[in-house]
């Protein structure tokens, strides 16, 4: 058994995905984290994937996290608070 000033980190990630027909998905994500330096303490976000052809899809997500106070820096060592991210991705099966 580890000692009570040790850290313990711990994380979690739930994504839940509806397809409402077979060229659309949309899926949801939340993820929660502790004592895992440099990592967002919540994130979650949205996903949309359209199958233009049975190999070929486009997808776009957007995230948000959020970091405790005093965990996370940024690349100029600035505290982070909050970040968003957008992706788009465009995939070809062969």
């Amino acid at each position: 058994e580890l000692d009570r000033g040790v850290d313990r980190p711990r994380a979690y990630q739930l994504e839940l995905r509806f397809s409402p027909s077979s060229i659309w998905h949309l899926a949801t994500r939340i993820e929660h984290s502790d004592e895992l330096a440099n990592q967002p303490h919540r994130r979650y976000g949205l996903m949309a994937q359209w199958r233009l052809h049975p190999r070929m899809a486009l997808s776009i997500e957007y995230l948000h996290a959020r970091y405790r106070s005093g965990v996370a820096v940024d690349e100029d060592n600035n505290p982070l608070q909050s970040r968003r991210q957008l992706g788009v991705e465009w995939r070809v099966e062969f």
